[in-house]
């Protein structure tokens, strides 16, 4: 019997408007090793399968300051990002 494995949905969104942020790059790691990566479509959502564990999650916006959060996957989950634009 094949297990399958969890499923990650991480959304991402201005932290003050609270729109999607589209093209942002996920960036998953496990043990301080790039495990996966993917850019979120107009909706700012991706989708990841990963064995069960713990993780960081890091969004980068061209626009906006990178964000890390540590997610322990056990089964399907999702997680929202709510990131900052830079200011300059």
């Amino acid at each position: 019997m094949v297990i399958p494995m969890p499923i990650l949905v991480v959304h991402v969104y201005d932290e003050f408007t609270r729109d999607p942020v589209p093209d942002a790059s996920v960036i998953v790691y496990k043990d301080g090793r790039k495990v996966n990566s993917e850019v979120t479509g107009r909706n700012g959502t991706v989708v990841f399968r990963l064995d069960p564990g713990v993780y960081t999650v890091e969004v980068r916006g061209q626009l906006y300051f990178p964000l890390r959060k540590s997610v322990n996957v056990t089964r399907d989950m999702a997680v929202s990002f709510f990131i900052t634009k830079r200011t300059w």
